[in-house]
């Protein structure tokens, strides 16, 4: 069963090509309604039901040699539905893209974005990413934003061709679940370099773990453990314990197919209180890239 489907707007934009759009295309359209510029024309609008590994893209595309892949990325499994919108009444992309903004932060928590050159070429964004040629233009005229609400991701790109037509493409995942976890994982080891665990659900942690760790081949990571002073210890002696329980999970983490050339393990025991309440903590903490 073929579960893609991608309705284009004619060529030509008259007024009957528009209403047979907006009939062809049905219910699609109204759910994305809200995510229309005012004014907007949709173009094209894409959906694939399955449920398949979708790629988040949560860093600016780098090209090494002939492979183009964005910093950083992540895998989850749901459905994707594609828009692209015509903004003919606007030829400014941060008047644009601070609507977006707006409309993705007031719900929902911004994991990554980038305008400009700062987002690498707007040709990869455009062709690789979202396979719209027609949002190519200008590397500095480019927006993007990724934020997730719930269970669903938001990727929206924002280009401004040579010809100073500004298009927009929404696309949006619904992960059902899988999304939220490995996203949030990402957003905070990238902008903070650290990540908490949460250790009332250890083993669903390290499987999240595990899983993003091995998809990022660039990075190296620690699995540190803080812990406060048991009666009678020394801190020497709690050091010596936390660093035994990390090493532990480290080889937990190496069991769920991690590189142990790629993870190091420290206990800390006491010596790193961020307050009372989080003296006892575990933190996959980002080592390098």
């Amino acid at each position: 069963m073929d579960h893609q489907i991608k309705i284009a707007a004619p060529r030509v934009p008259s007024q009957i090509g528009w209403l047979l759009l907006g009939l062809l295309v049905g219910s699609s359209v109204a759910a994305n309604d809200s995510w229309r510029y005012p004014s907007a024309e949709v173009v094209s609008v894409t959906e694939d039901m399955a449920v398949a590994n979708r790629e988040l893209m949560l860093g600016a595309m780098k090209r090494t040699n002939t492979i183009v892949k964005p910093e950083v990325s992540r895998f989850v499994k749901g459905t994707r539905t594609s828009t692209t919108y015509f903004v003919p009444s606007e030829q400014r992309p941060d008047v644009v893209a601070s609507y977006y903004e707006s409309l993705l932060t007031e719900k929902g928590t911004m994991l990554f974005s980038c305008d400009g050159r700062s987002c690498g070429s707007s040709n990869d964004w455009a062709n690789g990413v979202f396979g719209e040629s027609i949002l190519y233009g200008p590397d500095q005229d480019q927006r993007y934003f990724i934020a997730e609400e719930g269970d669903t991701i938001r990727m929206v790109y924002i280009g401004l061709r040579g010809t100073r037509k500004l298009y927009v493409n929404v696309t949006v995942i619904d992960a059902g679940g899988d999304a939220s976890s490995f996203a949030s994982l990402a957003a905070k080891l990238v902008r903070d370099g650290r990540y908490l665990v949460d250790e009332s659900r250890l083993s669903q942690e390290l499987d999240i773990i595990a899983e993003w760790t091995v998809s990022q081949d660039t990075y190296r990571f620690a699995v540190v453990v803080h812990e406060r002073k048991r009666r009678g210890e020394t801190v020497g002696e709690a050091v010596r314990r936390t660093t035994a329980r990390a090493e532990e999970l480290m080889m937990q983490l190496v069991d769920r197919g991690v590189s142990p050339t790629r993870i190091e393990a420290y206990g800390i025991g006491p010596l790193a209180p961020i307050d009372q309440a989080t003296i006892d903590r575990v933190e996959l903490v980002l080592i390098s890239q």
